[in-house]
């Protein structure tokens, strides 16, 4: 029974890539998807399918774990060496956020030219003691958050005593990168990007959080089904956000990155959406055999 169950995890994320990944990419390539507004021109059929089978999919992985309960928590296992290697490239992803976040804050304070951010306003005006504060904080836990990961990906644990603190400041970092991207919102611009942007950053501090507990050995109750479910909620929206835009600009050679805050932010996306993908495959194979 509990074989057929992960099996069904599994392939349900399987198709919910298929579908959503693949009707995405669809609706860009034809240009069914507004590049001013991200608002939908075309394609109604598909985008009804691809907005209500990313609904369906992520209400129903949350059903089929965290109201499922017993079994109790198994450890997270990084034995799989790709998800180790994954896990180092998210640190430095969220490192290079860290970086190009400050750069791009002190070159505005200095009266420098910063490409605009359409997602939020903390980019968009001049920096504030607010701003200031919040970049502080973010440096601050990414650079904590970078010291976990590669550590954890080097090592295999955080190790014993008060280190193993360190596993969650990701998510304090993921957390305040949300909070100031509600707070600094400003217009509905890239509406379909901003949806699947707000759905990663809510889902991915959870995966992170129940990833943390059980690294440091919090033991909540139940953190596996939570790490299940968000992991794989914040892979789809994060793929659903990434991949399109990358097949896109390879196919009509639009390869011109700029190196903006946004852009590192993106690459971070889709590096931590594969890491989750991979670590809960081989996670779900450990289980499997328990």
């Amino acid at each position: 029974m509990r074989r057929n169950y992960l099996n069904l995890l599994l392939c349900s994320y399987a198709a919910a890539l298929l579908i959503c990944v693949g009707g995405r990419t669809y609706l860009m390539l034809m240009n069914y998807i507004s590049d001013r507004s991200g608002l939908y021109t075309g394609g109604a059929g598909v985008a009804s399918v691809f907005n209500t089978s990313l609904l369906v999919f992520i209400c129903a992985w949350f059903v089929m774990t965290v109201l499922r309960r017993g079994w109790g928590d198994y450890p997270v296992s990084f034995s799989s060496p790709m998800a180790r290697a994954l896990l180092l490239l998210t640190g430095v992803g969220i490192l290079a956020c860290v970086i190009s976040d400050s750069i791009e804050v002190i070159s505005r304070a200095m009266g420098g030219y910063v490409l605009p951010d359409t997602f939020s306003s903390y980019l968009s005006a001049t920096p504030t003691a607010r701003t200031l504060f919040i970049l502080a904080l973010k440096i601050l836990t990414g650079l904590l958050g970078t010291a976990s990961l590669i550590i954890l990906a080097l090592r295999g644990n955080l190790g014993g005593g008060k280190l193993r603190l360190l596993g969650i400041f990701p998510a304090v970092w993921q957390m305040i990168v949300l909070l100031e991207r509600f707070t600094g919102y400003i217009a509905p611009a890239h509406v379909s990007n901003t949806l699947l942007m707000i759905l990663f950053m809510i889902f991915a501090p959870v995966f992170l959080i129940a990833q943390g507990c059980t690294i440091c050995g919090l033991k909540a109750p139940d953190s596996r089904n939570y790490l299940i479910a968000s992991g794989f909620a914040a892979s789809l929206a994060g793929f659903s956000l990434t991949v399109p835009k990358i097949i896109r600009a390879a196919i009509i050679m639009d390869i011109y990155p700029g190196y903006s805050y946004m852009f590192f932010f993106h690459a971070y996306v889709f590096v931590f959406s594969l890491y989750a993908a991979v670590f809960l495959y081989s996670y779900i194979r450990a289980i499997r055999k328990v």
